[in-house]
This record gives C-alpha cells, structure tokens and sequence, in this order.
C-alpha cells in the first residue's frame, strides 16, 4: 500500500490518541531494497543516528513509528521507542545528503513531513525528500528528489 494512501486511510478510520499519535505503529519499508527505517541500537538520545536495516520480523520497537498529524497535511513521524523522539533533519540542512537523526519532538519544520505518492518530503522543501543511502546496512537522509527507489517507502505493520 502507497504511503500516503495509507496515511489518508489512517486518518479517516482512527482517531487521535492522547500523545497526538496514531494507535496503529507501522514500520517504513524502502522500496529500492526492502529494509526498514532503524534506530540505531534502540537509543533514544538527541542525534540518534538513524539506519535502513534488514527489516525485523516480527517487527520490533527500534522499527517502528507513529504518524502523528501536525496540520496542513503535515506529520512526524514519532518512534515507537519514546513518542517524544521523531525522525529530524540535522540541523535543518537542506543540503542533499543531510543525514536524519532521532531527536526531540519540537513540531520545527526540519521535523514535519508530508507525503506523495510513495515518496516522504521534508516540509524544508518539497523536492527534499527521505532517502536510503548506502549499502545494505544504510543511513536515513534527505537528498534532492530524482525518482529512483531510494526515494519511495511504502508502510507496513
């Protein structure tokens, strides 16, 4: 299932819980090469590094997410860890290449995302989008959007 098609669905059918989160945790699956959006060794401090692993199965906490609603068809995207944690572009770079890192919640605009087709952009600008970069044990970034499947993330529970 498409991302934001997903997303829509989630919003129509669930509620908002009181952490302003979806009930429902999904894990974020790249589609280039089928591994999910990782926190690094389950930390939850500031600048967490943030990977694209081999997905768990059965899914484990380090992968996955909540898709907390922030307006104007925006979200973040909050680890299942600590809601207070989401993914954030470091430094609010909008240079291609930024890593992403796990930090606090604060709603600033490196931390808001939204969502096109299979594609997750940074509310930084639209053509900064998240990306798998690197082998098979690869790092969360933002990079300029070009349509290859490093780009596109389907969600999956």
């Amino acid at each position: 299932m498409q991302f934001s098609k997903m997303f829509h669905q989630q919003q129509r059918g669930h509620e908002f819980g009181a952490r302003g989160g979806l009930d429902e945790l999904v894990v974020l699956v790249n589609l280039g090469n089928q591994h999910a959006i990782d926190v690094d060794h389950s930390k939850t401090e500031n600048g967490t590094e943030l990977l694209v692993y081999p997905r768990h199965q059965p899914a484990t906490p380090n992968q996955q997410w909540h898709l907390v609603q922030h307006g104007n068809g925006q979200f973040l995207i909050a680890s299942a860890l600590n809601p207070n944690m989401v993914i954030d572009v470091q430094g609010a770079k909008t240079k291609s290449g930024t890593k992403c890192e796990l930090y606090t919640k604060s709603g600033s605009v490196n931390q808001l995302w939204e969502w096109q087709g299979n594609v997750i952009h940074s509310a930084l600008g639209h053509d900064l989008v998240l990306a798998q970069h690197g082998g098979d044990h690869g790092t969360l970034i933002v990079e300029t959007r070009n349509g290859k499947p490093n780009q596109s993330w389907q969600q999956a529970r």
